[in-house]
């Protein structure tokens, strides 16, 4: 029997009737020092065809591994929007949250790529999830930057309102980096440029920056400090 692939040799050892394995199969559940499963690793490395073969011999979706992630974390993470998909079409949990309470959409974001971003909005990922710092995916996209991811949680129910545990709104992060172009986008959508954190100088210090800067980004709508987002 000639194998060529990583999908044809993972369906050939799992099943029951491989000579190698005595009729048994393989733990398709087993973990490694780092708590990860054959799905972690297949999904962090791209590998297609085996996540489907591994999804198709009633592998578990929902393992996390010693940092809480979830092969759709670590997908996702990674970019890998054909490995996201297929996990995604087989229910697995768009809105899992790791050891920082974060979920699939918050590590996504830390590559902000627009295409990732839409397939998890797509099958039910929560916009307005926050990790355990009440920090949301916009919050993070305010503060490191991005117009295009940030029109797109807006769009999709994302609150520019929403506060962390010290008080701070997404409008204050994209403020205080000089992120101007995400700025703009808040206050188009309604964002409390009044809004006090914790420390209320450094927040009032912070809304007379933007009352100050903003006339001129509305005039400019194309002026962005960082690129576009890549949507690849």
């Amino acid at each position: 029997m000639g194998l060529n692939s990583h999908a044809q040799i993972s369906h050939w050892l799992l099943s029951p009737h491989s000579p190698h394995l005595l009729g048994r199969g393989i733990d398709v559940t087993v973990q490694n020092m780092c708590g990860s499963t054959p799905l972690h690793v297949a999904s962090s490395e791209g590998h297609v065809q085996v996540v489907h073969v591994l999804l198709h011999h009633g592998v578990d979706t929902t393992v996390q591994d010693m940092e809480g992630l979830t092969p759709l974390h670590r997908a996702s993470v990674e970019r890998h929007v054909e490995v996201m998909r297929v996990l995604l079409e087989f229910s697995v949990d768009a809105t899992a949250h790791d050891k920082e309470g974060r979920t699939p959409l918050h590590t996504a974001l830390y590559q902000r790529r627009a295409n990732v971003i839409h397939v998890l909005l797509k099958y039910g990922a929560n916009p307005a999830a926050q990790d355990w710092c009440w920090l949301t995916p916009l919050h993070l996209v305010s503060y490191q930057g991005g117009m295009d991811v940030t029109h797109i949680l807006l769009d999709h129910g994302a609150d520019a309102s929403d506060k962390d545990k010290d008080g701070r709104t997404p409008l204050y992060l994209a403020s205080g980096e000089g992120h101007v172009d995400v700025t703009c986008v808040l206050l188009e959508y309604g964002a409390d440029v009044t809004a006090q954190d914790i420390n209320i100088k450094q927040a009032d210090s912070i809304a007379c920056r933007i009352r100050k800067g903003i006339c001129g980004c509305f005039s400019h709508p194309s002026r962005a400090w960082g690129g576009p987002v890549s949507a690849g």
